[in-house]
């Protein structure tokens, strides 16, 4: 009899622990193999006639096929080339989230980037291109983002989605603000064999124009989401909230469900050097919450539609999303050493790559990090190797934050009873924000004491009564 691994299963090694059966590509932990399981698996490859197998060994692949990790057949069926082991000198990365460049054609108010602070703004060339994609596989990362800047406006757009693809990654995700998302745009990316998610900035029905400080931008953004849903793409918008925004707030979810839109990302604008230098258009943590509960209503009210809404430094609600979902611990895996990490699953799972060349743990560290002074010394991949920042960098040490160290280091956080369904606040970029925010600024901000701080807004969610309001909503509205 064969056996055949099955996708999207591969036998893989990482720092900190030789064997592994990894969903490639997954945010599913990984299983660690004994090295008898291993040897058995390897010879999965269907390929290999396994006959006058032991008990053992008969009932744990009986056992795999059971639960579809393994298929048997009577004639060969061989693995994918991906799937054989490959052992990589760094923890487990599935994502890369990468800033291909600093330019923009957007002026936007709360700008990440701060890329107003840059004389020149940074882009990598195709050399530079070249290195890195091919770092980014050595390291096993399978999942390529591409962001910017606008990453549509990078002279080597298209040849760098070719080189992921050749290097067996592929593109998940595209960031844009959809002023050149056309449609030949759509026909090349799927000529290369990539379907992404398109991640679309839309900050609402007559609103957009102004946020973004480009006139015309909202029919240009609105005719680019059609476009993508025309072609069968998934689609992310992103919406932010803030004074002006607000009125625009349930109107531009109709108008997203009602064009097909996936997922709505909605984040307060309060987390930039940019955005705060304006200082008088930022919701307070109550109206920002009182917003999430109101925009739940409206999805639950309409249990026909088919979008998501992702809170940032919240939760994600569908139209059947039950109160016990939100209940659940969900633990974040980094490594070995860090088996529950106080980081959110979007940081613990992948990492990003800023257009001058700083890993940090997410684009929201990027301004805050050329303001604060910190994750600008050992962690570039234009002077030190993707693997060695990885491994040792201010970089790797500011990501082995445990959420049981998180709660030591606050005692608020580890006598509440919400503590542990929080996580001390898991988005570390808001802990860091906080301070700065007492302090008037980030120049000077400790980063180190930043990522212990608990983000104020989650605390408030649940210690002010949010979080068993929403309860009690998705269930009267089951």
């Amino acid at each position: 009899m064969y056996y055949t691994l099955k996708e999207p299963w591969g036998l893989r090694g990482y720092r900190g622990h030789l064997m592994y059966l990894d969903p490639l590509g997954s945010r599913d932990m990984p299983r660690p193999l004994s090295l008898p399981l291993f040897a058995l698996l390897s010879r999965c490859d269907g390929t290999t006639l396994l006959e006058n197998l032991t008990e053992t060994e008969q009932k744990a692949l009986d056992l795999l096929e059971m639960k579809g990790i393994v298929q048997a057949s009577e004639e060969p069926r061989p693995w994918k080339p991906w799937q054989d082991y490959r052992y990589h000198d760094n923890r487990r990365i599935i994502s890369a989230a990468w800033g291909i460049t600093g330019r923009c054609n957007a002026r936007c108010r709360h700008c990440f980037m701060a890329s107003d602070t840059a004389v020149t703004p940074v882009e990598f060339t195709w050399e530079e291109c070249r290195k890195l994609i091919g770092e980014m596989a050595e390291c096993g990362i399978l999942n390529v983002m591409l962001t910017g800047g606008e990453p549509l406006l990078h002279p080597d757009f298209f040849r760098i989605v070719r080189e992921i693809a050749a290097k067996g990654m592929r593109v998940s995700r595209i960031y844009t603000n959809a002023l050149k998302l056309t449609e030949e745009t759509l026909r090349r990316l799927e000529g290369e064999g990539q379907r992404p998610e398109m991640m679309i900035s839309f900050d609402g029905l007559g609103v957009h124009d102004w946020m973004r400080n480009v006139p015309g931008a909202e029919e240009t953004v609105l005719q680019a989401i059609a476009v993508c849903k025309t072609h069968g793409l998934p689609v992310r918008a992103s919406m932010n909230l803030n004074t002006v925004t607000l009125p625009a707030a349930v109107p531009t979810v109709r108008k997203m469900a009602e064009m097909g839109v996936d997922t709505l990302f909605v984040i307060r604008t309060t987390q930039t050097p940019k955005w705060m230098n304006q200082g008088k258009n930022t919701l307070t943590d109550d109206e920002y919450l009182e917003t999430q509960l109101e925009l739940v209503r409206v999805l639950r009210e309409n249990r026909g539609w088919k979008t998501k809404i992702r809170f940032f430094n919240g939760l994600e609600i569908s139209p059947e999303t039950t109160a016990e979902d939100v209940s659940r611990e969900h633990p974040n895996w980094l490594s070995e050493e860090v088996p529950d990490s106080a980081w959110c699953g979007k940081c613990a799972e992948s990492f990003f790559v800023a257009g001058d060349g700083r890993v940090l743990p997410c684009d929201a560290f990027e301004g805050a990090s050329l303001s604060g002074g910190f994750l600008i010394r050992d962690n570039n991949v234009h002077t030190r190797s993707l693997r060695d920042i990885l491994n040792d960098s201010e970089y790797s040490r500011m990501m082995t934050l445990s959420r049981e160290e998180m709660l030591a280091c606050n005692p608020q956080c580890r006598a509440c009873p919400w503590g542990r369904l929080c996580r001390g606040g898991s988005c570390r970029a808001c802990g860091i924000a906080a301070l700065a925010v007492r302090a008037g600024s980030y120049i000077g901000v400790d980063a180190m004491k930043g990522i212990r701080t608990p983000d104020p807004v989650l605390c408030r969610f649940f210690r002010g009564g949010y979080f068993d309001r929403l309860k009690k909503l998705l269930e009267e509205t089951l």
